[in-house]
């Protein structure tokens, strides 16, 4: 990566993958359609991934995969991992795609921080902490913001993917109220993202809250649920349906 001089001192930038997750997934199914789970020396696997030769670029589309958890292997070998095998071999949409392209969006430490505490946060305002608080070089703060909205990008499109397949399941029927046999998916709009909170409710099953909008759910959000839930207790409403 890019060094700058500050203060008379070279720097470099923090680690991040060098390509967005939606690349690195088109990485590892050229590898995955090439040698399957079979480990292969790096240059195969740069010759894999349409590289003449192991090289600067190949090198770094390689550590990209290792740093989302699609590559498995040492120095001297390397092949898809269990991870990368769910997301090429499961329908896009699907649960077990959309759970496993969000466990490998969170895989680079970088990534999982900026998703916790700048969220919501614009390229400007996610730029300037790059380089004040992260001391990341002006070229790989921008860097870093292609790859991440790029992989932010595509795990929005799995939460939209998962939920969408949730809403096609039937809803198991009570006996003290008919429902209905499916919950339609929503319209979203430009900018809007779907985030599912499943809590478990022992000896009964579990409950989801789907949030819509835009951005990930604060901690003022869930205030505002409890507090619509601490009225419906106030007013003794049956919200279980059971005696």
């Amino acid at each position: 990566m890019s060094e700058e001089t500050r203060a008379g001192t070279k720097e470099r930038s923090p680690n991040f993958p060098a390509l967005g997750l939606t690349a690195a997934i088109e990485a590892a199914r050229k590898l995955w359609q090439r040698e399957k789970r079979t480990q292969v020396p790096p240059d195969v696997a740069a010759t894999a991934l349409g590289y003449g030769s192991l090289s600067g670029a190949s090198r770094a589309a390689l550590a990209a995969l290792r740093q989302y958890g699609l590559l498995d292997g040492g120095p001297g070998s390397v092949g898809v991992s269990d991870l990368a095998v769910d997301i090429l071999v499961h329908d896009e949409g699907s649960s077990e795609w959309s759970e496993a392209v969000r466990k490998a969006a969170t895989e680079p430490p970088m990534f999982a921080e900026i998703m916790k505490s700048h969220p919501d946060a614009s390229d400007s305002a996610l730029n300037a902490y790059l380089i004040s608080k992260r001391r990341f070089s002006a070229d790989g703060a921008q860097r870093f913001i292609r790859s991440y909205r790029d992989t932010i990008s595509l795990v929005n499109r799995a939460s939209q993917g998962y939920d969408q397949a949730r809403s096609t399941e039937p809803i198991a029927q009570g006996d003290a109220m008919s429902m209905p046999s499916a919950v339609s998916a929503p319209q979203l709009q430009p900018g809007q993202q779907i985030t599912v909170v499943a809590l478990p409710l022992t000896g009964w099953g579990r409950v989801e809250i789907r949030f819509i909008g835009e951005g990930a759910p604060k901690p003022s959000h869930y205030r505002k649920i409890k507090s619509q839930m601490d009225l419906l207790l106030d007013d003794d409403a049956d919200v279980t349906g059971a005696s």
